[in-house]
């Protein structure tokens, strides 16, 4: 049943058994208080009224965060965070971009390496330098400037031209200046001050540190580009006029470009078609040469097969060996129709020798008429033979012409696409002169407003610096006024608390006289009373009751006359001391 007990409750069990026995004004807690395993608890989800208490601890821990506390500042080889941070916040809103991370913007502006880390509050925070944001930035920079430039429709020549004024160090440079980035960036401990490069890199390395913290978004980086202004070159817009211009001209070029092709096309169909009817022409040729030949070898064989037949004699042997000298004196490369014509040649010296006999002029006419064709004396054969050697001459000649003449047309078409190449090629020199030209007279430019701006500056830090020096010397003067005049009237004021101590003192001693004056009188009137009859006694109260307010009257007119100036205050006192003798004198008359 014990078992049961925790965390200062009973379980059901208990409470039905025992309710009944245990007076209700009592707990059954009370009773086991030695197996008690916990207090009641007055707050938290167990709470039966948690509404009721409220945790204090809470409260003191709050207010423990809130403390203020001593600030302990870095030691020398790191930087301050709170410093970078400070840094961040000024960089964030000059390019219009807040980071998610801003260790990454400590990082595009840290010129150190990991050497120097970051320190708060004893924790030490390592980083690296800019240049590898910088690398990465430059190639972001180049996307984002490349797609603007696509959607403009410029050429390529202009693309060029725009990233040699945007995309330069001297152009991030001046960037960097107008949005104060030298003045932000994390340098080493004693440097003076950001170089030019340096300002150019952090730009770079800020760019890729936008493009990471963004999530690889290049919208991100183009926001921040339009936010500094870095995309304000006539080349990043678009141009409708000039690029109806550019297209215009781009179409008059094509069309020219089109029309030489179109007449090197018909020059070269004209020159094919010249081949193909002289190669026809060649080839009606050689088949004609090609049927003499075949004739003549026929007539050849009939007269070697009538002549080894009758006479048992081989006329082909000289022939054989005619043919083996021209084969060894002719050249390796002959053309087919010199080779016929060198047959032809050989096939009519065979016949001539044939001829000699009359059996092979019997033999010559019998194949003659076997073959149907007209009987020819020698000369006519060899006039025949050599018209047919002059024509073959002929077609030879024409074809070697109009092979020089495709040649000679080729070379011109050749010289002409170098000459507008060397054209282009010039024209682009120029052009990129003319650009250099350009980039330097905009960088003197730059220079000279920045020349102008750093004098500008420094005659403003100047005549700053001539008005706070005129102004501290003026507070200076004012100060030294202020402090004589202060000295002046410290003094002024120890004169009178001299002349007042002076006067209360002469007042002391005028009362403590006429205190001692009156009491002298008064033991002379006693002594006179004593001595009096009653009336006169009567008659020296009633003189005393009338000189008492006059007494009292000169008394105040005293008090009166110590507020005064000094000078009246010592020539009163006589004055008094005169009337008082006068007072006396007439008291003794009277007794």
């Amino acid at each position: 049943m014990f078992d049961k007990l925790g965390h200062g409750r009973i379980s059901r069990l208990l409470k039905e058994n025992l309710g009944k026995t245990v007076p209700y004004q009592h707990r059954v807690n009370d009773y086991f208080w030695g197996s008690r395993g916990a207090l009641r608890q007055h707050f938290g989800p167990k709470a039966r009224i948690p509404e009721l208490f409220e945790r204090r601890d809470r409260v003191y821990f709050a207010l423990e965060k809130q403390k203020l506390k001593w600030y302990a500042p870095a030691p020398s080889p790191h930087h301050d965070l709170l410093d970078a941070a400070a840094r961040v916040g000024r960089v964030e809103e000059s390019i219009g971009y807040t980071f998610k991370h801003k260790l990454y913007c400590i990082e595009a502006l840290k010129q150190t390496n990991s050497t120097t880390p970051l320190y708060f509050q004893g924790v030490a925070i390592n980083t690296d330098n800019n240049r590898r944001l910088a690398l990465l930035g430059d190639r972001a920079l180049d996307l984002a400037l490349s797609e603007i430039w696509f959607y403009t429709g410029n050429t390529l020549a202009d693309y060029t031209a725009m990233s040699l004024k945007t995309v330069t160090r001297a152009a991030l440079n001046t960037q960097g200046l107008k949005i104060n980035l030298d003045k932000n960036l994390i340098l080493v401990a004693g440097a003076t001050g950001a170089t030019p490069n340096q300002v150019a890199e952090t730009f770079e390395a800020l760019l890729g540190a936008v493009y990471v913290d963004s999530g690889h978004d290049v919208e991100a980086v183009k926001r921040v580009i339009n936010t500094v202004q870095l995309d304000q070159n006539r080349f990043l817009r678009r141009d409708d006029n000039g690029i109806a211009e550019r297209e215009r001209k781009e179409n008059a070029a094509q069309q020219w470009v089109e029309s030489i092709e179109r007449e090197q096309d018909q020059k070269i169909i004209a020159a094919s078609r010249k081949k193909a009817e002289l190669q026809r022409k060649g080839n009606a040729a050689q088949t004609e040469s090609m049927k003499k030949n075949a004739n003549d070898q026929s007539k050849t064989t009939w007269t070697n097969l009538f002549s080894q037949f009758l006479y048992g004699v081989q006329p082909q042997t000289q022939l054989d060996k005619d043919t083996v000298d021209s084969t060894k004196q002719r050249p390796l490369k002959t053309p087919p129709e010199a080779e016929k014509s060198h047959s032809a040649n050989l096939a009519d010296r065979a016949t001539t020798e044939v001829e000699s006999t009359t059996i092979g002029e019997y033999l010559r006419q019998y194949t003659q008429k076997l073959l149907g064709q007209k009987t020819l004396s020698i000369k006519q054969r060899r006039k025949e033979a050599r018209k047919e050697r002059e024509r073959m001459k002929l077609l030879q000649e024409q074809e070697n012409k109009e092979r020089q003449r495709e040649k000679d047309k080729e070379i011109a078409l050749q010289k002409a696409k170098k000459q507008e190449i060397q054209k282009e090629k010039e024209k682009q020199k120029e052009h990129e002169a003319h650009i250099k030209e350009l980039e330097a007279q905009e960088k003197r430019k730059l220079e000279d407003h920045r020349n102008k701006e750093l004098k500008a500056q420094r005659q403003k830090e100047l005549k700053a610096q001539k008005k706070r020096d005129l102004e501290a010397q003026i507070q200076q003067e004012l100060e030294a006024q202020k402090q004589q005049e202060l000295g002046a009237q410290k003094q002024q004021e120890v004169e009178l608390q001299k002349q007042q101590e002076q006067q209360a003192r002469e007042k002391q001693e005028l009362e403590s006289q006429a205190q001692q004056d009156s009491r002298a009188q008064e033991e002379k009137r006693l002594e006179a009373r004593t001595h009096k009859e009653p009336d006169t006694q009567v008659e020296e109260l009633v003189f005393q009751t009338q000189k008492e307010p006059d007494i009292q009257e000169e008394e105040k007119k005293l008090v009166v006359q110590t507020h005064k100036e000094p000078d009246t205050q010592v020539e009163e006192p006589v004055v008094q001391t005169q009337k008082e003798s006068d007072t006396q004198e007439e008291e003794k008359k009277l007794v």
